[in-house]
């Protein structure tokens, strides 16, 4: 006879600890939470005091606590949306601002119910905390900044992060800037581009002629007077280099028409 066999809870990941317990899967029929290996569904009633009583893992929580509150009174606790975290380890990306919307964006199959959203945003938080802790230097440099500030103001998912960052290998001499002021790493560089040198561009007579002909052509004018010829000839000859400095080229023309 076979001893009987134990199942054991998987081992959880290790940021599992820096986050709430339970994942939100929002569907107004059919809500539901997740644990990491269970999930159940909550109706709607249960669902609101549970918005009060501990955070959550969520995606878009002022969609889901205006559905769920709809102008009545409530009460909130911290919760963790994911969209956030999005935000800041892929700044400037786009995701649809839902569950299926980020899971989609981090390479995930669409979620097909409340159950498979809730699983999915574990799913992305160990993606995203992946992605940052192999992320470049420069860019772990810049969130360290970033995350300090968020820290001092509450940000939910800064003490996450941290713990991601002091996973990697960061500069002990590494005195970041201001959070507000993470421009300054930038090095200077002009909107435009630069001035290229100074030469003189000389045009032929061909050229000169060439080009009036088009002019007229263009304005609908077939007729060709050698007066325009000398007028273009001569215009063209005051942007010809100086020939005394401070003393420029200049032409004094008077046209026909």
């Amino acid at each position: 006879m076979s001893d009987p066999v134990t199942l054991s809870r998987p081992q959880d990941p290790w940021w599992r600890v820096h986050t709430p317990k339970d994942a939100l899967g929002f569907s107004a029929v059919r809500p539901c939470v997740f644990d990491g290996v269970d999930s159940r569904h909550v109706a709607t009633p249960e669902l609101r005091a549970l918005w009060g009583q501990a955070p959550l893992i969520v995606a878009n929580a002022p969609l889901i606590r205006n559905r769920l509150f709809a102008g009545r009174n409530y009460r909130e606790a911290g919760h963790f949306d994911v969209l956030e975290l999005f935000a800041f380890v892929r700044p400037a990306q786009f995701c649809a601002p839902s569950a299926a919307g980020v899971a989609i964006a981090c390479g995930f199959p669409e979620p097909v119910d409340a159950a498979a959203q809730a699983s999915a945003l574990i799913a992305v938080i160990e993606t995203l905390t992946a992605e940052l802790e192999a992320a470049p230097l420069g860019f772990r440099l810049v969130a360290q900044s970033g995350i300090k500030l968020m820290e001092r103001n509450g940000w939910a998912w800064a003490p996450l992060l941290q713990a991601v960052l002091d996973r990697t290998q960061m500069p002990t001499d590494y005195v970041p800037p201001p959070a507000l002021e993470i421009w300054s790493l930038l090095e200077e560089w002009e909107d435009q581009p630069p001035e290229g040198q100074a030469r003189a561009v000389a045009l032929s007579d061909e050229e000169v002629t060439t080009a009036l002909d088009a002019d007229l052509k263009r304005a609908g004018l077939s007729e060709r007077r050698p007066e325009q010829r000398e007028f273009a000839l001569k215009a063209r000859d005051i942007f010809a280099p100086k020939w005394m400095k401070d003393q420029p080229n200049m032409l004094l023309a008077e046209a026909g028409t």
